[in-house]
């Protein structure tokens, strides 16, 4: 029988809540007409759509990226304040940009959603400079020049924002700016010493190269070469995909998670080595998700609605058990986007609905906190073209000591079978416990508007006690068993 060994002791790290966070871009109807809709009959008082709001606060994003994404390599903050705000070309997506929507409206959401801001600066177009006064127009004290402009527009105390990315995959042919390794992480240093002089609170990500080319191993030892005595995190981008319509490929994307991680983390391991660095640069994946249906190129409409199933939906968990499996180097993480775009909630003028990968997220940003756990697994594997011995029961754990609360999140990687594992915990007593399983016989069964509830969530009781138990996981989905553990 298949086999999930759970050793409470056997600890990986404290999870940080920063692996389930969120981001927003300027693109289609990812600001406007998604979150911010002031002319909307559903909006409140300060345009927010109040339905978006309430769907958004049941995910509970640790944080909120902005304002990009590609859009941030030819955005310049001092556009979105004050009260004249002129319209501009977007060169990132061929678009118009209003600028109705900037930085204290940006900070507002945050607050109204329980987020804590990310705001990631223009190193395209812009400079280490205007960087730098962006910190001190959102984190300085009142008394110079652009602290008190920020005065001036209605906010007199600081927004306090602690994350801030320098620049979006400056080594990308469609960026604006597109640098080579050497000159962004010359640019990335000087930014970085201009924005910590200017606030030596704030954590300071750089951005890592953005695809899974076997450059990258060259871009990111160039970049933290330079830059590993100024910065904090080392930024990865992935988005998968199934364009083969392959179920089994598919479901490897955990594999290539994992390899992703153990590449950065070797070239960290590295830079830390040769520039003598005591604090680790830990991992931000700050752009995760499933996006291969629409086209991305400037000037095909901006739309980039995705329509998920269950299948993406199952290879969004496997990138969270992938984050809760290395909790000790990745230690933020950003699911790209919130609505519309690429997103977990879709709306229209009057209504909206919850995609399917909107169920993982929720569960496991509810779920997947306290402490990361290092489980055995025992169970029979497949072999791909690109990855071998694939096994097909990927878990991850997590474990509340304060509270004896144990949580296990399975995908069953199997297109058509259901598998029995035993849990066993050996060193220690388990009771309850609830299961939280997604499910449809359908691997391409989607929600929509007609049918909202298509895929869901079944939450049923299941009887564990003593020292382990046998679960039997339906094909092609994920389970989240909770449980009371102790000792």
């Amino acid at each position: 029988m298949n086999l999930i060994k759970i050793d409470l002791d056997r600890k990986i790290a404290p999870i940080n809540p920063g692996l389930y966070g969120s981001g927003l871009e300027h693109l289609g109807r990812g600001v406007y007409g998604g979150i911010y809709e002031p002319s909307s009959l559903l909006a409140d008082s300060d345009g927010f759509r109040q339905d978006v709001l309430d769907a958004v606060k049941a995910l509970s994003p640790y944080s909120l990226r902005w304002p990009g994404g590609n859009f941030v390599s030819g955005y310049h903050w001092q556009d979105g304040v004050g009260q004249q705000r002129t319209p501009v070309r977007d060169l990132a997506w061929g678009a118009v940009e209003t600028n109705r929507f900037g930085t204290h409206e940006y900070i507002q959401y945050c607050r109204k959603i329980g987020a804590q801001p990310f705001i990631n600066t223009n190193m395209g177009t812009g400079s280490p400079e205007e960087a730098a006064q962006w910190v001190e127009y959102c984190n300085g004290l009142a008394g110079t020049r652009f602290s008190d402009e920020r005065v001036r527009n209605g906010s007199p105390e600081p927004f306090g924002v602690k994350y801030w990315g320098i620049g979006n995959e400056m080594n990308g042919s469609w960026q604006i700016g597109q640098l080579s390794a050497m000159d962004y992480a010359k640019k990335a240093k000087e930014a970085a010493k201009l924005m910590r002089w200017m606030d030596p609170t704030i954590k300071l990500i750089v951005a890592g190269e953005c695809t899974d080319d076997p450059s990258c191993v060259d871009w990111d030892r160039t970049l933290l070469d330079l830059t590993a005595p100024y910065v904090d995190y080392i930024s990865v981008h992935m988005y998968a995909g199934n364009p083969n319509n392959c179920f089994s490929e598919y479901m490897a994307t955990g594999e290539r998670v994992e390899r992703k991680l153990r590449t950065v983390n070797g070239i960290i391991d590295s830079a830390m080595h040769k520039t003598g660095k005591k604090n680790r640069i830990k991992i931000c994946f700050d752009e995760w998700n499933v996006f291969y249906r629409e086209d991305s190129s400037p000037n095909n409409g901006n739309t980039i609605e995705e329509k998920y199933n269950l299948e993406d939906a199952l290879v969004c968990a496997m990138f969270l058990n992938a984050f809760l499996r290395n909790a000790d180097t990745v230690d933020l993480a950003n699911q790209f986007m919130l609505v519309n775009v690429v997103a977990p909630v879709v709306t229209s003028e009057e209504d909206l609905f919850r995609q399917t990968i909107f169920y993982p997220f929720m569960l496991y940003s509810k779920f997947g906190r306290g402490e990361s756990l290092d489980c055995l697994v025992e169970c029979d594997t497949y072999d791909t073209a690109l990855y071998q011995e694939v096994k097909l029961l990927d878990v991850s754990a997590s474990y509340q000591p304060e509270t004896g609360e144990l949580n296990v999140f399975v995908v069953n990687r199997h297109e058509s079978e259901a598998l029995k594992a035993e849990i066993r915990l050996p060193e220690a007593t388990i009771a309850g416990g609830k299961a939280f399983e997604m499910y449809h016989d359908d691997i391409k069964a989607e929600n929509g508007f007609l049918q909202k509830d298509n895929v869901a969530l079944l939450e049923k009781d299941f009887f564990a006690q003593g020292r382990g138990f046998v679960y039997e996981f339906p094909p092609h989905s994920l389970s989240v068993l909770r449980m009371k553990a102790e000792r």
